[in-house]
């Protein structure tokens, strides 16, 4: 039986007279319009619409196709309708579907999941998932799916009804850990006490570690009165929580005391680098001034430099607050520690996009005769500029100032003429595109920069320019792998049922996803 027609046809095909008495017409607009069936159906779990995961399925068990020839093309191949032929991606996509629920956190996809599938596996991801996002709810609901599970599992057991249980990978999982590193200090405590009834012996010592990142005092106490070693102090530095440091060294707790001011300084947290230090735990004090100026905390990096602590490095601290886009630090690196800017400085910050840095430093050192801005870069950096790397990132702002900025200094260096020394100024090297930017682009598939750079840089493209480009195309046995191998199981069942001698010459050896893998193994035996 074919769904029903979507609601937006029905709303047109009424306020058109004479057409919505004839339900041939309005079945078949709706068949051309929707797109329902080439959606996979995990795909559709994570837009949070339990009414277009009911359409998914009810095109997928949809035997009918339109007559009409311009409607055909959108029923010739339908990857719902594989739920139904092939029982591997019928279970992939639960799995994959029952991930991306978790990850939204929507119990009513979950439970659609549920209701509508039977004996297949909810993977450890979709746990972890869940626990990240503090999903209490959609925990409690897996573990009494499990309890199902256990029952019929049981010798002489029955399902009820025609659908069987799930699994549930719930003590395969990092639960706890994945709870913690969401900062879900109760959920933590509730699955250690309630589900794990205080046996869990699975990554201890990360829990506690990521509870003293999120700063959970509460949650760390009522583990370690039950026993579990307290976190390690560059953890509890990295949360910044100034009590939980202040308990640790209390307690003489100092495991990690050699990362602590680092880890502190890099998330800005000034008042425990205070701490620390008053305290004597001053260790890698220059990755700490380094870390600040890269994270863009201007006051850490003031600090440090007024306790005469890590400002050595202060030529490297510039570069990495160049390239992060944090000009102010720039500013004072320069200003107040004397840092010098380079080519390496304007190319981080070009590479990462942050224009107003460009536009500074490009202010601030063109007319400096000490300092080559737009220096190519090293061998191992493939000679490539500054505007290259722009490219290579897509980032077409940066690409447009340079080009203007080649433009006025060109004009200055030709108006710029000695009558006995002739051009002046002829060795500043002035912002320009190699070769190089138009393979970068192509390789990012940044259609607007290479559009650009078509207009005003063009060169024939190299071969390496057309293998990028001729990847995409065709149908060969390595786009079958590639569509295995990266676990795009709608796509390699496509592949399959166009071209099905692929798959007697595809590798199976590095595919990951079990379905897929199963799939091959039945579809396309291997004999040594």
């Amino acid at each position: 039986m074919a769904p029903p027609p979507l609601t937006s046809v029905i709303v047109v095909a009424r306020s058109q007279p004479g057409i919505a008495e004839l339900s041939h017409v309005t079945a078949t607009l709706s068949a051309f319009l929707d797109r329902s069936s080439s959606l996979p159906l995990a795909q559709a779990c994570a837009v949070g619409s339990v009414a277009l995961l009911e359409r998914v399925w009810a095109v997928s068990k949809s035997a009918e196709t339109t007559a009409d020839p311009w409607c055909q093309p959108t029923n010739t191949w339908r990857p719902s309708q594989m739920l139904w032929t092939n029982r591997y991606y019928y279970q992939d996509q639960f799995a994959k579907g029952m991930i991306e629920a978790c990850k939204h956190a929507d119990v009513s996809t979950v439970q659609w999941l549920v209701d509508h599938f039977s004996s297949c596996v909810v993977p450890a991801q979709a746990i972890e998932a869940a626990a990240q996002r503090g999903q209490r709810g959609i925990l409690e609901l897996l573990l009494k799916v499990h309890g199902e599970y256990k029952q019929t599992s049981m010798p002489g057991a029955r399902a009820r009804g025609e659908t069987k249980p799930h699994q549930v990978k719930f003590w395969e999982s990092n639960a706890l850990l994945a709870a913690a590193a969401g900062g879900h200090g109760d959920l933590v405590v509730w699955m250690y006490t309630d589900v794990f009834n205080g046996f869990y012996m699975q990554n201890n010592q990360e829990v506690m570690d990521q509870l003293a990142c999120h700063g959970d005092m509460e949650a760390v106490r009522r583990l370690v009165a039950d026993g579990w070693q307290p976190p390690r102090l560059d953890f509890a530095a990295v949360g910044g929580d100034i009590s939980m440091v202040q308990w640790l060294l209390d307690q003489g707790k100092d495991v990690g005391k050699h990362w602590a001011l680092k880890n502190a300084a890099a998330n800005g947290h000034l008042e425990v680098v205070k701490m620390l230090v008053n305290e004597g735990m001053v260790y890698l004090d220059g990755q700490a001034f380094c870390d600040a100026a890269m994270h863009g905390h201007l006051p850490v990096v003031q600090w440090l430099k007024e306790n005469n602590l890590g400002w050595n490095l202060a030529y490297n601290a510039i570069e990495l607050a160049a390239s992060h886009g944090h000009l102010e630090v720039v500013q004072y690196l320069h200003e107040i520690c004397s840092a010098s800017c380079t080519h390496r400085t304007i190319r981080g910050a070009a590479t990462n996009g942050h224009l107003h840095v460009v536009q500074w430093l490009h202010t601030q050192f063109s007319d400096d005769p000490s300092v080559d801005l737009y220096e190519a870069g090293t061998k191992q950096q493939f000679n490539t500029t500054v505007m290259d790397v722009a490219a290579m990132n897509g980032h077409l702002h940066v690409i447009t100032y340079l080009h203007e900025v080649a433009l006025a200094m060109e004009t200055v260096a030709v108006s710029i003429v000695d009558p006995l020394e002739g051009l002046v100024g002829d060795s500043i090297t002035v912002p320009t595109c190699t070769p190089a930017s138009i393979q970068f682009a192509a390789a990012g598939g940044h259609l607007e920069v290479l559009q650009w750079l078509h207009a005003n840089y063009w060169v024939e493209p190299s071969v390496d320019v057309m293998d990028v480009a001729a990847s995409s195309e065709g149908c060969s046995a390595k786009a079958l792998e590639g569509a295995a191998s990266g676990d795009h199981f709608d796509v390699a069942l496509l592949l399959a049922s166009k071209c099905p001698e692929l798959g007697s010459v595809t590798e199976h050896d590095f595919i990951d996803n079990c379905y897929i893998s199963s799939w091959m193994e039945e579809e396309y035996p291997q004999h040594e």
